[in-house]
Formats: C-alpha cells, structure tokens, sequence
C-alpha cells in the first residue's frame, strides 16, 4: 500500500449571505470554500483518501479571502485575488476550472463552450462533473456555467443559491430560469 503524503490545511468559518460557509487553506492558497458542513466532510474525505490532513490554527491566514468574499458579497469586488490550491484535482480538473475562472463576472457560459476551450469539445459532460468537483466555488465561479439551452444546469450549492449569486452578478435574468418555457 502507497503510504499517503502529508498536507496541512487551516481552516475557519466565515458568515455570508447564503450561509455559515467553510474555509480551508494550504501554505499554497485557498484549497475549499464548502457551503456546510457535510460539503466540508465530503471535501476532507476525498483529500483524505490520498493524503494524511494535519488541521493547523492560523486566523490570520484567511484575512484576505475572508475581505475579498465580504467585498464580493456587498456587490464590490469582482474578481479574486487569492491564490488557490487544487492539489485534490487532475489535469483536466485544472483545465477546466481554469476556464470558468476566465468567465467575466456578470456573464455566463455553457458547458458546451467550456468543454470547446479545453479542447475536448464533445466532454461537455466530464466539464459539469469536473466543475462538481471544484474546491473553491465563488472563488472559481463554477455558477457562472449554465446548459446549452440557456438554462441554470447543476450547482453544488443548489439551484437557489447559484440563482442568487448570478443574480448579485446582474446576469440577464433570461438566464435564472431551471427550464426552458413550453
């Protein structure tokens, strides 16, 4: 058997509109934003599969992603600067999340078009299934990526709150809807 690798997370909580939300941090960047705690048990579970989770203390750590979401949250800030840390994900986790995090705050894309940038353009289905795994939604905004017929798709944290975070985004509301009108 493969011994696991350390990892040392931090982690704290932080208040927002939708909810008490869960932080964890590596030396190297954000690496989870989970929206409660069995979202933050499934995220450890799955790094301690492969890795051995030493939990640090460290508040100070999380000052700047603690502001930059309070900033996003009051309608402020736009983009974020905060390092993250993919280390639980593959390549093509990477590449993907990569590409939603080029999505313009305001604007949405679908999985189709996602898939197309990663140069894999009939994987729109592993594109929605690497964006379940992102870490570090919001930061990454996965919510930004919609279905090919205009409609909200999936979203880990629930079609409420992916329609309240485009909403404070002031996406075109033509694109809030779980399905197409008949």
């Amino acid at each position: 058997m493969q011994r696991k690798r350390p990892v040392e997370i931090y982690n704290t909580k932080f208040i927002s509109p939708i909810g008490n939300m869960h932080l964890g941090m590596t030396d190297r960047g954000l690496c989870c934003v989970a929206w409660n705690d069995s979202s933050w048990d499934r995220f450890l579970d799955d790094v301690k599969r492969h890795f051995t989770v030493n939990f640090k203390s460290g508040e100070s750590k999380f000052n700047g992603i603690k502001h930059e979401l309070g900033q996003y949250f009051a309608g402020k800030l736009n983009h974020f600067s905060t390092p993250v840390d993919l280390f639980t994900l593959t390549t093509f986790q990477k590449k993907v999340l990569k590409a939603a995090q080029a999505i313009e705050y305001g604007k949405v894309k679908s999985y189709h078009e996602i898939a197309n940038e990663t140069g894999c353009p009939d994987a729109y289905r592993a594109v929605g299934n690497a964006l379940g795994r992102n870490p570090v939604p919001i930061v990454i905004p996965c919510h930004r990526i919609i279905k090919t017929d205009g409609t909200l798709g999936g979203f880990g944290g629930g079609l409420e709150i992916k329609r309240y975070l485009l909403r404070l985004e002031n996406v075109d509301e033509k694109f809030l809807k779980d399905q197409n009108p008949l």
